[in-house]
């Protein structure tokens, strides 16, 4: 059972798993000896409601899942190039023409840990335009980089202040706001 699965159907977890994936509730809660239905050792554990339903986790494991999945529709599209296609986009790069791509802060270091897997893994052949990714990611994760907010970040900056993951609150009403924004913007471009 994968994690994200685990995370959503627990019903107890045990302190250390409830830390790390939920944030502490304080109420008084009660512990019983059993099995944490997250990580499946033997330990004092308690109510998932006590860490928050695990939401945190359970949020970044989501987003991280919704941009491996980005990534596999961009790689996709990629594959399915022909060399005279490819050829015509590098000319126009050779033009002077750039690409950009606007990612958020997580979602950088998300492509980051995403293609060191790929780079460390043996099974996948790397070519030098996969090399050449990596390396410009790995430059972007470093201090060079040129970070801008979204602009559905600066738009919850604007309404609500500068965002913190300071509470489970915060986060699911940053996520609502993300795709409440999005959905409108993408609306409004069709």
């Amino acid at each position: 059972m994968e994690l994200l699965e685990r995370l959503t159907n627990a019903e107890i977890v045990c302190d250390q798993c409830g830390t790390k994936y939920g944030k502490r509730q304080y109420f008084q809660v009660e512990y019983q000896q059993a099995n944490c239905q997250v990580c499946g050792k033997e330990d004092l554990c308690t109510g998932v409601s006590a860490y928050g339903y695990l939401g945190i986790g359970i949020a970044l494991l989501m987003a991280k899942q919704d941009i491996r999945q980005q990534s596999k529709t961009v790689a996709d599209y990629m594959n399915k190039l022909s060399d005279e296609e490819v050829s015509d986009i590098v000319e126009q790069i050779e033009d002077g023409i750039t690409i950009a791509l606007q990612l958020t802060e997580e979602e950088l270091f998300a492509l980051h840990d995403m293609l060191e897997y790929v780079e460390d893994n043996e099974e996948f052949e790397l070519d030098e335009p996969c090399l050449s990714v990596i390396s410009k990611v790995k430059e972007l994760y470093g201090e060079n980089a040129n970070y801008s907010l979204s602009p559905a970040m600066k738009a919850y900056n604007e309404k609500y202040g500068t965002w913190g993951q300071s509470s489970t609150e915060d986060w699911i009403r940053w996520l609502g706001f993300r795709d409440a924004f999005e959905m409108l913007n993408n609306k409004t471009e069709e």
